[in-house]
């Protein structure tokens, strides 16, 4: 279900005032609300709707729609461009735009850049190194289990509910040797995701 679904009956010129403007729950919802926007835009309105996302694209800088956009395009991409620009976002200093730029390429199914998103799992945001996992689990299962494995003690809570969530993903039955500590985690939402997993193997 929809978070906001007065978006749905909206034309395209009221959408974009909504991207353009200020999310109408205040700042701290404003990844969620532009998300969800920019995706009502791709998919209800057509090419209009595209060339407006790839458009404000090139010129959007603030984080929380600048990761709208790529997820949007992303989950239903019109042009090869999309790919090789999201490569370049790689090497951006924001750690949310790399994590979304990674997972649009996973979206991508894009395999150009494995080995240089391989080496983020060495970054210090917990956020990239969910991001790399996820990749790594879609596009290379196989070789997926050694970096979930290793995640699965990561310091913090993030990465350890993203290897539960993936190790549940994996369908590698060893999964559920390293998933049993996780049901025990001190953070809730890794149990939680722990727990999911393992209904998975049932």
């Amino acid at each position: 279900m929809s978070l906001y679904p007065e978006l749905d009956t909206l034309s395209l010129d009221k959408l974009i005032a909504r991207f353009r403007g200020a999310p109408v729950e205040g700042k701290q919802y404003a990844t969620a609300y532009y998300m969800e926007v920019a995706h009502t835009i791709r998919r209800e309105m057509g090419k209009e709707g595209v060339a407006f996302l790839e458009n404000e694209f090139n010129n959007v800088k603030d984080v929380p729609r600048l990761r709208a956009l790529i997820s949007a395009l992303a989950a239903h991409p019109a042009n090869k461009s999309l790919e090789h620009r999201l490569l370049s976002l790689l090497k951006d200093k924001r750690p949310l735009i790399i994590m979304e730029s990674i997972d649009g390429l996973r979206l991508l199914k894009s395999r150009r850049a494995h080995s240089d998103i391989k080496k983020l799992f060495n970054t210090r945001s917990p956020f990239v190194r969910g991001g790399v996992l996820r990749y790594m689990t879609q596009l290379y299962p196989h070789h997926a289990l050694p970096l979930l494995i290793k995640a699965a003690k990561d310091t913090h809570y993030i990465v350890r509910q993203v290897a539960a969530d993936e190790l549940g993903e994996i369908g590698n039955a060893k999964a559920i040797l390293y998933l049993r500590p996780l049901l025990k985690d001190k953070n809730a939402d890794v149990k939680q995701a722990a727990s999911t997993a393992m209904e998975m193997f049932s």
